[in-house]
């Protein structure tokens, strides 16, 4: 049986991944700016121990004048952002996120974390320059 919501909540994810990337390519555009929260529980998540203590469920951040260093992999996105003049590296899976907004469109999507670790690179099927995850594996975690 399919699990469609979970599927669905998979392609999003991914569609959050390209909204990255076009932010590397292109920049924010206009008034354009993202609001990512995410689960500081998942075992994937990097943020200093300090944002631990602070944020010990979730953490927002906000992608708009401070940041840089933006990149993206299959499994999730990395940053550096600038909180009170110091700055910070964060990385976060995409299976860790719960929402994504962007106030000057309109525009929001929500997920429910998974707080499983990302499969490692051996249990991803390389094909061309596709990345194919076995179904099976994943369901596993």
């Amino acid at each position: 049986m399919q699990n469609y919501k979970k599927k669905l909540q998979e392609y999003l994810r991914l569609f959050v991944r390209d909204i990255l990337r076009d932010v590397i390519k292109h920049g924010l555009q206009g008034e354009q700016h993202l609001y990512i929260a995410f689960s500081t529980k998942h075992p994937n998540v990097s943020i200093p121990d300090s944002f631990k203590e602070k944020y010990p469920k979730t953490m927002t951040i906000v992608l708009q004048n401070e940041f840089e260093n933006l990149e993206i992999s299959n499994q999730g996105f990395s940053v550096n952002l600038t909180f009170s003049g110091i700055k910070y590296d964060i990385s976060v899976p995409f299976n860790a996120l719960m929402y994504i907004t962007d106030p000057s469109d309109n525009f929001s999507l929500e997920f429910s974390p998974d707080l499983k670790e990302i499969p490692n690179i051996d249990e991803i099927d390389v094909k061309g320059k596709i990345i194919y995850f076995d179904p099976h594996l994943y369901s596993k975690l």
